[in-house]
């Protein structure tokens, strides 16, 4: 029976990569599944790729980019499964993934949401496992250096863990989890939905687990590479959101601070930054002065 499967929820900003959707199919065994593919207005022929080459899968095509969270939502609603997974479109599944996803969830009916080891396209390990941003960690990311807080360094990335969250690249729920918390928040465009997500899930007892042994290829960036450099300021904008809506008026205070002090900064010292990259050889991409002085403005207030 479906609900006694997995469905899948993969979303579409263009990417046409048939072998990376026939991961899927070539992995999963034991259980029966369904796969939907929410297409956010893509232009190179996506659409005419999903049903020509795969004909089986449930294609939801939407005329506008709805954003990350609504069009996640519309599948959702739609699923018949007993358990669902957010799944990138730049991701490649290893292994039987999802058949071991689905025992993990039958033998504890207390876990929310379950996140996989991911490597990345040199299958060097990559982060998936946070804990809620505090202002302590947003400040060191701003004025000491990220590498300090790079999530490789906080957790054990082999063995089962209970965890704050887990990357949305692969995102798999209980959804009877979903129907007592409520879906993606849709006022969450792009990035900060899982956060939010698993955030709400600890509110109300449910666990964030972290399993090792179920593994995926995830190439970082190519799902979103398309998209221009304006993604930092949604994921500015994203963070003051979440902080709104769980942290208080105070810790929003103050990271809004931090994040004013901590642009205005980089703001003053562009010129000395480019020209230190360009000494050193780094090719680093600077965020344009415009983005900056928009973030400058999210910060302040004055930007929704």
């Amino acid at each position: 029976q479906a609900e006694d499967g997995i469905r899948d929820v993969e979303r579409s900003r263009g990417l046409g990569d048939v072998y990376k959707r026939q991961s899927i199919y070539r992995t999963t065994k034991y259980i029966q599944f369904e796969v939907y593919v929410v297409d956010n207005n893509s232009s190179d022929g996506t659409i005419q790729m999903i049903e020509r080459e795969f004909p089986q899968v449930k294609l939801i095509a939407n005329k506008d980019n709805i954003g990350f969270a609504k069009a996640n939502n519309l599948a959702f609603q739609k699923s018949r499964g007993k358990y669902i997974l957010m799944l990138n479109p730049d991701t490649v599944i290893l292994q039987n993934s999802l058949y071991k996803i689905v025992n993990y969830f039958e033998q504890q009916p207390n876990i929310g949401a379950i996140g996989c080891k991911m490597l990345n396209s040199d299958r060097t390990l990559q982060p998936s496992c946070y804990n809620f941003p505090t202002l302590l960690e947003i400040f060191g990311m701003y004025f000491i250096g990220s590498r300090i807080f790079s999530g490789l360094k906080k957790f054990d990335y082999d063995k089962v863990q209970e965890v704050d969250f887990v990357r949305g690249a692969f995102l798999a729920l209980n959804k009877q989890c979903l129907e007592e918390i409520g879906l993606l928040d849709e006022k969450l465009f792009m990035f900060g939905e899982e956060t939010d997500l698993c955030y709400r899930m600890k509110q109300r007892g449910w666990k964030v687990i972290y399993i090792p042994d179920t593994v995926i290829i995830h190439h970082r960036g190519k799902s979103t590479e398309q998209i221009s450099d304006n993604m930092y300021s949604q994921r500015i904008r994203s963070i003051i959101y979440y902080f709104q809506k769980n942290r208080g008026k105070i810790s929003t205070f103050l990271l809004r601070a931090i994040i004013f002090f901590g642009v205005g900064l980089r703001l003053l010292l562009r010129g000395v930054l480019e020209i230190r990259n360009r000494i050193l050889g780094k090719k680093k991409k600077t965020i344009s002065k415009d983005v900056q002085l928009e973030v400058l403005r999210l910060a302040l207030g004055l930007n929704k």
